[in-house]
């Protein structure tokens, strides 16, 4: 059964760096980094291999600004698998399994327990990946939520359907002579942590939080955004942000705490990092993004500091100026 996520995403590459000195022989090697600009507000989006018990996330990102506007990042990380189907991630468990069906029929399945989390009244009946193929169209009523599917003439269509009450059961209305498969499962409910960097900016004060980073706001400079997460074995998954330029730095007095159920990230556990800004839709029209990598271990600040220099000095042996004028 497929699942589907309307999470855009940039693939990092693997390290296998153990020592940030030695970036230069391995596949966080700077100079085998592109330079790529883009229309949209995430930075980065990686999977962990499973079984570390740490790691560390960094990406340079500058922005050329059509408006005034204040911009920070934000940092998301997960110790649960969360890697949709079409991402590479593994097939979900079917609810029913994709088969023949007649074009008006129905059925009855069990209870998600989708309650069983604080979700605040919200997606308390499920949130459902369908796959479906027809040649007449469709009504398909799922956990109470309705959904008009049009013919596809021989496509399997694959969406999400987010249910609306209490009634764990589906029926497909349609012509009686329609050729029809379907299926569906539930998507897994995972928890995802991360922080958003303070914009160091008297219209932002805020007091400090462990291990959230004060930084200027991100602008036409280049800036080195990062976060680092380890799982301590105890229940614990502890997070600590920084922040560089060519010339500065910016660290968090501590560290942030969440617990976690697991001692290791499990495999297809997500990393990603994105902007927010108060002037969002002028700074996502045009961002640049260069040196995106994922560590498998938590990098010391020394150690972070050597990945901003080494990143520097790849930046300007290609001629990349600090600033963006245009």
């Amino acid at each position: 059964m497929k699942r589907m996520t309307a999470i855009a995403c940039l693939l990092s590459a693997a390290c296998l760096a153990v020592d940030p000195s030695l970036l230069m022989r391995s596949h966080t090697d700077p100079s085998r980094m592109r330079l790529v600009t883009s229309d949209t507000i995430n930075l980065l989006t990686g999977f962990m291999d499973g079984g570390e018990s740490a790691v560390t996330v960094v990406t340079w990102v500058r922005v050329r600004l059509r408006a005034v506007a204040w911009t920070g990042f934000v940092s998301f990380w997960s110790a649960d698998p969360a890697r949709a189907t079409r991402e590479g991630g593994a097939e979900l468990p079917a609810i029913k399994e994709y088969a023949p069906v007649a074009a008006t029929s129905g059925g009855t399945f069990a209870d998600p327990h989708y309650d069983d989390c604080d979700l605040g009244g919200d997606w308390q009946y499920g949130c459902y990946a369908v796959n479906v193929q027809t040649d007449v169209p469709l009504t398909l009523t799922l956990a109470g939520a309705e959904r008009q599917i049009a013919a596809s003439n021989g496509v399997k269509q694959a969406f999400n359907i987010q249910g609306v009450a209490a009634d764990w059961s589906w029926s497909l209305s349609g012509a009686s002579a329609g050729n029809v498969s379907f299926g569906f499962g539930a998507n897994p409910l995972v928890r995802v942590f991360g922080e958003s960097a303070q914009i160091d900016h008297e219209a932002f004060a805020m007091s400090e939080r462990e291990g959230v980073v004060r930084v200027p706001t991100i602008t036409n400079e280049w800036f080195m955004c990062s976060f680092r997460v380890r799982l301590d074995g105890a229940g614990h998954g502890i997070e600590r942000q920084a922040g560089f330029n060519w010339v500065a730095e910016w660290f968090p007095q501590g560290e942030a705490t969440n617990d976690v159920t697991r001692t290791s990230f499990a495999r297809d556990a997500r990393v990603a990092m994105m902007l927010y800004s108060t002037g969002i839709e002028e700074v996502s029209k045009d961002v640049e993004r260069y040196g995106v990598k994922v560590f498998p271990r938590w990098l010391t600040d020394d150690e972070l500091r050597n990945v901003r220099d080494l990143d520097m000095f790849e930046m300007q042996r290609r001629g990349m100026s600090r600033w963006r004028y245009d």
